[in-house]
């Protein structure tokens, strides 16, 4: 868990505080497979995964998964 915090350490402060928030509200309950996607998000650089997380990527494409709803909850609440 220190690890995933340390990578939720961003050069955006909004980004910093939607993470954390997000790992707050959502780490007991995540499951294997989502705790993979959330890496994987966090692989992305900070505007890229901004912009998913705020909804403005130019093709939305599918459905977003249920990690990505829960941080897009994160921002709004």
């Amino acid at each position: 868990m220190n690890r995933i915090r340390w990578h939720c350490r961003r050069g955006m402060l909004e980004l910093d505080m939607v993470l954390a928030r997000f790992l707050d509200d959502n780490a007991s309950r995540m499951t294997r497979a989502q705790w993979q996607e959330f890496e994987q998000m966090l692989s992305q650089a900070d505007q890229e995964l901004w912009q998913d997380i705020r909804d403005q990527t130019p093709d939305p494409g599918p459905a977003p998964s249920v990690v990505l709803q829960w941080l897009r909850a994160s921002v709004v609440s």
